[in-house]
């Protein structure tokens, strides 16, 4: 039975049907709507970003806030046609408006009463006015929305190189200033610091050299110090992260249904063996199906070993190897008896070696008459 491919992903309806019924479009709400449906929530928020910037959902945007606008004008002028007197419309009508208050298509007049144009030739809402505030209230949400506070955030990686400039920044400023020290007191100009008394009075009391030198030194660390604990925090948190989408699956579920698919179609085409198919998968990286495991067992278990090569010896052959080893090993005894032979004649020759300083007494005689007597 061949399998049917996986149908791809519509990503574009997913997009809009999370932007109907999002709240803020948060990165919870995000992960919440990918968690319910079995989507990557990497590759969801990749193709809403996309799809945000594209020109169709700002076109379906627009067009949305211009219907809400026409529905309020004609809800407010409505309302205020049913409250006006017969006077008022008549009055209106005079000025070429709709006497029963409906909306109607009109040229927009070249001066609106909720508008003031600028020097520069453009025109602004008047302060107060209900569009203004429309319009400010609707900013207000757009660019604190999550998304915008996302993008107007620094990423670690350039608050960590930030953070090496400034380090360098105060560490090149130390240095100045230290060398501008040495040369005012070569000059005899010394630093002077204001001190208060005890009875409020504030005197310039002149600082040493190494007074001096040592305010200098502790006004540089202590922010040089901040700096380096803020890029370990920072390093440790890109560490944290980089194992995170290290340790993140290759695949999400619906990518693995949809390669399995894939590949049984293809064994279903091809032929493939089970031997085969399992290989693709390990290729792609992904687990064969236990089904497909099963199956290439028993492969293994029926296929028959090939027979062994014909490179074996013949009988004559080995009888000539046991008597050439029979051979060798009475040639082995005639040559250690020879040797053991040699051996014996050799320390023969050395009978009384070391004997030399070995003394004998004789007898001693004076004037003709031995020891003894």
């Amino acid at each position: 039975m061949v399998s049917k491919r996986a149908e791809p992903t519509d990503w574009v309806k997913h997009c809009k049907s999370f932007l109907k019924n999002c709240d803020t479009g948060g990165t919870a709400e995000q992960k919440d709507y990918t968690g319910r449906r079995g989507l990557s929530w990497n590759t969801f928020r990749v193709h809403l970003s996309k799809y945000r910037k594209s020109d169709t959902y700002k076109r379906s945007l627009a067009q949305t806030q211009s219907t809400a606008r026409l529905l309020k004008s004609k809800g407010s002028k409505k309302t205020g046609a049913s409250a006006q007197s017969p006077s008022d419309n008549q009055a209106k009508n005079a000025d070429g408006e709709n006497p029963l208050g409906a909306h109607v298509a009109k040229r927009v007049p070249k001066t609106k009463k909720h508008v003031v144009k600028k020097d520069d030739g453009l025109y602004k809402f008047k302060k107060g006015h209900s569009a203004s505030l429309v319009h400010g209230k609707y900013s207000k949400i757009l660019f604190l929305s999550p998304e915008y506070q996302e993008l107007a955030q620094m990423s670690l990686r350039d608050q960590k190189s930030l953070l090496g400039q400034q380090y360098a920044l105060i560490s090149v400023t130390t240095v100045s200033t230290e060398n501008t020290l040495i040369e005012r007191y070569k000059n005899n100009d010394p630093i002077k610091k204001k001190v208060m008394g005890s009875d409020g009075t504030v005197t310039d009391v002149e600082l040493t050299f190494n007074e001096a030198m040592a305010d200098v030194a502790v006004t540089g660390a202590m922010p040089m110090n901040e700096i380096l604990k803020t890029m370990t925090t920072t390093e440790s948190k890109l560490a944290a992260i980089e194992q995170a989408e290290y340790q993140q699956p290759a695949y999400t579920p619906a990518d693995i249904v949809f390669h399995t698919a894939s590949i049984m179609e293809l064994r279903d085409t091809d032929s493939l063996s089970a031997k085969d198919t399992c290989n693709r998968f390990m290729l792609m990286g992904l687990v064969p199906p236990s089904t497909l495991v099963r199956e290439f067992e028993k492969e293994l278990n029926n296929t028959v070993p090939p027979p062994p090569p014909d490179t074996g010896i013949t009988g004559e052959e080995v009888r000539d190897i046991k008597k050439k080893q029979n051979v060798k090993r009475a040639k082995a005894k005639q040559d250690l008896e020879a040797r053991r032979v040699e051996n014996e004649k050799m320390y023969a020759g050395f009978t009384g070696v070391g004997d030399e300083n070995v003394t004998t007494r004789e007898p001693v005689t004076i004037d003709g008459e031995s020891e003894n007597a």
